[in-house]
């Protein structure tokens, strides 16, 4: 099932909609300076990693500032699990 098949099938979105995404594996020991963590990793994940947050910075770089008008910051709390529900 590709991204786009899901999103249509469990958040509702229109099926003549594609969303365009992006994934970045965010436990891939990329950084690791472990050699056993480093070892594990293959040269096509290395690719896919470099070109897949090449993509994500140039999107990134190219979008318009975003200008936030309000809820600015997260309420006191929010880090440490509070919800954060209308009051």
């Amino acid at each position: 099932m590709s991204w786009n098949e899901a999103y249509h099938n469990n958040l509702s979105i229109p099926s003549d909609l594609t969303v365009p995404t992006l994934f970045i594996d965010p436990v891939l020991p990329i950084f690791s300076l472990d050699e056993d963590d480093r070892a594990v990793i293959e040269e096509r994940e290395v690719e896919a990693f470099e070109r897949y947050t090449e993509t994500l910075l140039r999107l990134a770089n190219n979008r318009p500032r975003y200008n936030c008008t309000g809820r600015c910051s997260a309420p006191d709390g929010v880090y440490f699990g509070a919800p954060w529900l209308p009051g």
